[in-house]
């Protein structure tokens, strides 16, 4: 039946290119979006509601197919006259237009992996189409890898932000001419909790990080936690200026609401957050400018070349001004989309001088882990007349090895990214058995030669070790017998066979890494639920997995904790 969404799928192409809020001004699409966003990520600010944060991610990362879209043909000079007059713009067939273009960006980000048969389509009616997994097998690698993706995304620092309840609404009292000086104070405040709290795996090392960008880690952690700062302080006084509205008259609640979407979709003179970013995070302005080519685009380029696979440039140049999302600038700020964004616009360049720094970087952070337990040798990089072992770590206690390689690379989103880490996954299926295909004098004298020391009738066990996750069901059928990780998991691992004192810590690790993978899927969601899509007349049931936020901050902070020790 995926033909028959093919030939759908070129309808709702033309469709969308056709769209009349495509000829509308630009600020007021993004606005009306942003205010979809808010929403999902905090329930109506007026009337309350649950929010859905993990459908506000959704659509950011779905937004990434829509910018270049919107770019190129809305009115990118009109501005209006601020946020409520760029929201009123819309009319209600706009905003059913809107509402289709967002669902046509799931469907954008859905068909590609239905084109690579990675999923069952069920025609259950007249254009009404059930997605599914080929199998309960299939379903349950698909848990596993997204959990394994998931647990390996940067986890923001949590600020105490009661503690800047007053100062906001002080600002927010006075807003929009608000005392600047106290602004720039609670700006600096929060700046400094963000960089203390913030914990990211760079995943590569310092010098490749200053080749991809031009300028040094500290620097962008500097820049990112001011952007972060500014972005929350904007949320906190928007906060503060709604609750206000409950007590007030109604003359006095519209421009109240007013000013806080202000806050919340701002659009900012941009030589006055320029200067007050580089002042907060102490940048010069070439290190500033460095970073921006990452994250902004300019509107009339009419152009977003950063764009795609899950990453949206989180800031719109206007003229002189700069639109932006706060909960956006806050989201994509990640060493993961500064990498992304590099390949993507110099590939010759990251594969030259980039590419090679990544897996260095995985290989240390994983032998610090394993060396938490002091009876194995850990030895990295290995040579050996076929190839290399990235690490070796073997147990006298058990006379048992683990050969374990190492496939790093950006953390795939989207079907284009998944099938090229498959693609180095599979050389990795090649190159542990080549160890295999040894005989045995052969194996004990290469572990004897790296752990400097005679062994003997070595048993040999072996793991994969990747960035972030593995892909579709195409890998993990092959994963038996073998230990699947990425170092948040390894970290786990790590962490139980020291506190349960495991006496095979080598011989029980794939074991081990499925039983804690399992545990955290059923611990992080419920399981698949299907969701419903409908585009037009269309109708897609699609399966979705909500995942718990407190639990996956729990896994990451362990993960973090394990790189601290």
């Amino acid at each position: 039946m995926s033909y028959k969404l093919s030939e759908i799928e070129e309808e709702l192409d033309k469709r969308a290119k056709e769209l009349g809020i495509l000829s509308l001004p630009l600020r007021s699409v993004l606005t009306n979006i942003f205010g979809i966003l808010d929403a999902l990520c905090y329930g109506n600010r007026l009337k309350g509601g649950t929010p859905r944060r993990q459908a506000g991610q959704a659509l950011v990362s779905r937004l990434s197919y829509l910018l270049p879209i919107l770019l190129t043909k809305c009115d990118v000079e009109s501005l209006g006259d601020g946020v409520l007059d760029a929201m009123k713009a819309f009319t209600l067939q706009d905003f059913a237009e809107l509402q289709f273009l967002l669902q046509y960006g799931h469907y954008c980000e859905l068909m590609p992996a239905i084109h690579r048969k990675w999923y069952l389509v069920h025609e259950v009616a007249n254009r009404s189409y059930s997605i599914n997994h080929l199998s309960t097998d299939i379903a349950r690698f698909d848990w596993r890898d997204i959990v394994l993706s998931e647990t390996a995304m940067p986890q923001e620092p949590e600020i105490d932000v009661a503690k800047y309840y007053d100062a906001t609404y002080q600002l927010a009292d006075t807003a929009p001419n608000i005392d600047m000086g106290l602004f720039v104070s609670v700006i600096y405040s929060i700046k400094n909790e963000y960089i203390a709290g913030e914990r990211e795996f760079l995943g590569i090392s310092e010098e490749g990080f200053f080749n991809a960008t031009g300028v040094a880690f500290e620097t962008f952690r500097q820049f990112r936690a001011a952007w972060a700062a500014y972005s929350i302080c904007c949320q906190l006084i928007a906060e503060m200026l709604f609750a206000t509205t409950r007590f007030v008259p109604e003359s006095e609640k519209e421009r109240l609401v007013a000013e806080a979407w202000e806050w919340i979709m701002p659009l900012i003179d941009a030589s006055f957050i320029d200067s007050l970013i580089c002042s907060i995070a102490r940048l010069q302005g070439e290190e500033y400018g460095k970073l921006m080519r990452f994250f902004a685009v300019d509107a009339k380029a009419r152009t977003a070349p950063q764009a795609g696979d899950g990453f949206l440039p989180p800031i719109i140049k206007f003229g002189d001004g700069y639109l932006f999302s706060p909960q956006i600038v806050r989201t994509v700020m990640s060493t993961r989309n500064l990498l992304y964004v590099k390949n993507k616009l110099a590939p010759d360049s990251f594969s030259r001088s980039i590419a090679n720094e990544m897996e260095p970087a995985l290989i240390a952070a994983a032998v610090k882990i394993f060396q938490q337990i002091p009876q194995l040798v850990v030895v990295p990089n290995v040579c050996w007349e076929r190839g290399e072992i990235d690490i070796l770590v073997f147990n006298p206690d058990e006379n048992a090895a683990l050969q374990i390689q190492a496939k790093a690379a950006i953390p795939p989103e989207g079907a284009r990214m998944t099938r090229a880490m498959e693609t180095r996954i599979a050389e990795a299926f090649s190159q542990l058995e080549r160890l295999h295909q040894e005989n045995s004098t052969t194996i004990d004298e290469l572990i004897s030669q790296a752990v400097k020391r005679k062994v003997s009738a070595v048993t040999v066990c072996d793991a994969i070790l990747t960035s972030s996750c593995f892909g579709t069901s195409t890998v993990w059928q092959r994963m038996k017998g073998m230990a699947a990780l990425n170092l948040p998991l390894l970290a786990a691992v790590i962490g139980e066979i020291r506190s349960g004192n495991e006496q095979e810590p080598v011989a029980r690790l794939a074991a081990m890494s499925y039983e804690i993978l399992d545990r955290w899927c059923n611990d992080l969601s419920p399981g698949w639920a299907f969701e419903k899509l409908t585009i037009d007349d269309v109708t897609l049931e699609v399966p979705v997995l909500e995942l718990d936020p407190k639990y996956l901050r729990d896994i990451r902070n362990v993960f973090q904790q394990a790189l601290d020790a």
